[in-house]
């Protein structure tokens, strides 16, 4: 199997990450829970832009 994991795990931890995978790809089905709509929900916040406020016209603190 060929995965790229950002940031670069130590070796050991990198094996068990892949065995984990093959694990999961391997029983065909995937649990509940990555069909979830939570997890659908979350997935797609996290594909949209970031610019959900409009940006300050002065940068700083102001006082009343």
């Amino acid at each position: 199997m060929d995965v790229e994991i950002k940031p670069e795990p130590p070796p050991d931890e990198r094996e068990a990450i892949e065995v984990a995978l093959r694990r999961l790809i391997g029983h065909g089905t995937l649990p509940a829970a990555y069909a979830s709509a939570w997890r659908k929900a979350g997935l797609r916040d996290a594909l949209e832009p970031y610019a959900a406020a409009r940006p300050r016209k002065s940068f700083g603190a102001t006082r009343a």
